[in-house]
């Protein structure tokens, strides 16, 4: 089958993702891993909650993740911490869609530490989408256990893959990333680069992996700054849900003038069997799918 057709078929299967996970919720758990300067571990956390999707009761058309944390560390939490009913009541009063979203991002991560991470599961493989593929080389390198394995690779700037810009007003399907720079670099002709496996029968996304590198001016090497693999499995819905997404974030700093990335952190996300909810939540191509930022420090 042309490659063509193939990424048809699978932006076609995206597009079905998209669609129908929503109404969904599962048990998560995440592993927070912190590493010193030479690569060492410095403190391991982890942290679980009832996950579902949030439909705005501002706007219908916007969704996000909403966690309500229920051990860290394997620890439960006491009930006053955990009363996600008192917290829907408040979010209740919030004047715009923006204090609402506000509310349930510091809601779902408070127990995160320095690297805020949500999202990821809404959208699935943004480079399949229609007006993003043009700005990507895609190659057939293989075919194992009835997929196909397709490599990607950015080959020029696109106005929809975003990084540390908080003034686009790009409506359509957008990757966006914060990358902590040296104040003394600028420009960072960010990449994002990866690999998919694709269902030869189904055309759905079996697992992804994907990077964002930048190279500054002088800069002699791309460096990676971000690597997300996505892992997904086939349940009672009609799609492959996630079963496991592993981030691992790389912090930029100048040793002897040059840039290099050193490992900072590795996130790791692993879901129970996902079961549907009995209301209505919406979806909108509008949200943006990756969105990672690094919190300011005191």
């Amino acid at each position: 089958m042309p490659l063509s057709q193939i990424l048809e078929k699978a932006d076609q299967q995206r597009q079905i993702y998209e669609e129908t996970f929503k109404n969904i919720f599962a048990e998560e758990r995440k592993t927070f891993q912190t590493f010193d300067k030479n690569g060492g571990l410095k403190q391991m956390q982890q942290v679980e909650s009832n996950f579902l999707v949030y439909q705005s009761n501002k706007n219908a058309e916007v969704i996000t993740e909403y966690r309500n944390v229920t051990k860290f560390d394997g620890k439960k939490l006491l009930p006053d911490e955990t009363n996600s009913e008192k917290f829907f009541k408040d979010l209740l009063q919030s004047n715009s869609v923006n204090e609402e979203l506000t509310k349930i991002k510091f809601q779902s991560s408070k127990y995160d530490g320095d690297l805020m991470v949500s999202d990821l599961t809404l959208r699935q493989t943004p480079v399949l989408a229609e007006h993003i593929r043009p700005y990507f080389d895609f190659k057939i390198i293989g075919f194992e256990n009835n997929q196909y394995l397709i490599q990607y690779q950015q080959i020029r700037k696109s106005p929809f893959v975003l990084v540390n810009d908080s003034e686009s007003t790009e409506t359509r399907l957008t990757m966006d990333f914060g990358v902590a720079l040296p104040k003394s670099f600028r420009e960072t002709n960010a990449r994002v680069r990866g690999k998919l496996w694709i269902d030869a029968k189904t055309f759905q996304i079996c697992r992804e992996e994907r990077e964002l590198t930048i190279q500054p001016e002088n800069t002699p090497n791309p460096l990676v700054v971000f690597q997300v693999d996505f892992e997904f499995g086939k349940e009672n819905l009609a799609i492959m849900v996630p079963k496991k997404i592993t981030l691992v974030s790389y912090l930029l700093k100048l040793q002897k003038k040059n840039l290099i990335a050193v490992k900072d952190a590795e996130l790791n996300f692993e879901y129970s069997d996902f079961s549907s909810l009995d209301v209505n939540v919406k979806s909108s191509g509008m949200l943006e799918p990756v969105i990672i930022k690094k919190k300011p420090k005191n």
